[in-house]
């Protein structure tokens, strides 16, 4: 005869798994190039733990045609949503009102000009995001292959640059967290404010997240691509981008996360010349320049947004 009180006891055992719920903000100024081929990306996620209930483009008054393409995708993509409000406010309000609206577990948040590099990108973000003590799961950001050879001297920079930001503190550093590709506590995001108008969310992200005894976990093994400035004028224009005195006050409150030490950079300096003789030294002299253009022509920002690097928001081809 079978016991049913036992039958039921091991019934209610029986847990059943609750999918986190998850959600995705891109601002999107000017994306009309890589803005399809991410949502198809998105689309192509594996979730298996977790359920995607929106993914929202934040429009930050366009000028191309972005809204066209985005209110075409959201009629493909059901959970595609444009928010729409014709005003040019910047990243970060943008990220802001997402902070506060967000009603997820977790809260994704993209760059419209990147490319993700797997269907399993989202996946390990939950992964890393189950711990209730992480704040912060962030991708591996990576320049893609350069189409000239002014991009190449940047690229040779930035994967020297990339050799230091490996090694310090095993990884676990400001330098590793790309705030164009980062998945958030959702608990944790209601309790952000990006100063207005800073283009360093990242580095806000990763304070606060020190501040309130939360760990970030780096995914070194989960890239994504965006592409470098291609000309002088868009590297300059990006590289003169000046921290407002609300954002330098914040950051030279962590000045200790920012120290990197002198025998990092003299191996990653030494390894880039030999395997690149020519393009190191002429990328040193091109930082070189650029800095002196910085130092002579940047100030900080009256706008709440910056100018754009038409360059970087081209299409993605095959590497």
């Amino acid at each position: 005869m079978k016991n049913n009180t036992t039958t039921k006891s091991m019934k209610n055992t029986k847990q059943k798994h609750v999918l986190k719920t998850l959600s995705i903000g891109i601002p999107a100024h000017n994306e009309e190039a890589t803005l399809p081929s991410l949502i198809s990306s998105i689309a192509q996620q594996k979730h298996t733990l977790f359920t995607l209930e929106n993914v929202y483009i934040l429009n930050d008054a366009s000028t191309d045609n972005t809204v066209e393409l985005a209110n075409s995708l959201s009629k493909k993509y059901p959970f595609v949503h444009l928010v729409n409000d014709g005003q040019r406010l910047g990243k970060a309000a943008r990220l802001n009102a997402l902070y506060k609206a967000n009603k997820s577990d977790i809260l994704v948040c993209f760059d419209g000009d990147i490319q993700l590099t797997s269907n399993r990108v989202l996946e390990e973000m939950v992964k890393a995001l189950d711990d209730k003590d992480v704040a912060l799961a962030t991708t591996n950001k990576l320049p893609h292959t350069p189409i000239n050879f002014f991009e190449k001297l940047i690229y040779t920079l930035d994967m020297l640059w990339y050799d230091i930001r490996l090694t310090l503190n095993g990884g676990d550093n400001v330098y590793n967290v790309a705030a164009s590709g980062i998945g958030i506590n959702g608990t944790f995001a209601k309790t952000l404010k990006l100063p207005a108008g800073t283009s360093f969310d990242a580095e806000i992200l990763f304070i606060s997240a020190l501040r309130k005894y939360k760990k970030t976990v780096f995914l070194k093994d989960v890239p994504i691509y965006f592409h470098l400035p291609a000309n002088l004028a868009d590297y300059i224009s990006q590289s003169s981008r000046v921290a407002s005195p609300e954002t330098r006050k914040i950051i030279n409150s962590a000045n200790e996360i920012y120290v990197v030490p002198n025998s990092l950079k003299i191996k990653a300096i030494i390894k880039s010349f030999a395997k690149h003789p020519i393009l190191t030294p002429l990328s040193f002299a091109l930082l070189y320049y650029v800095r002196r253009m910085k130092k002579k022509h940047g100030k900080v920002s009256k706008t709440p947004y910056w100018d754009t690097a038409a360059s970087t928001k081209r299409a993605f081809t095959a590497q």
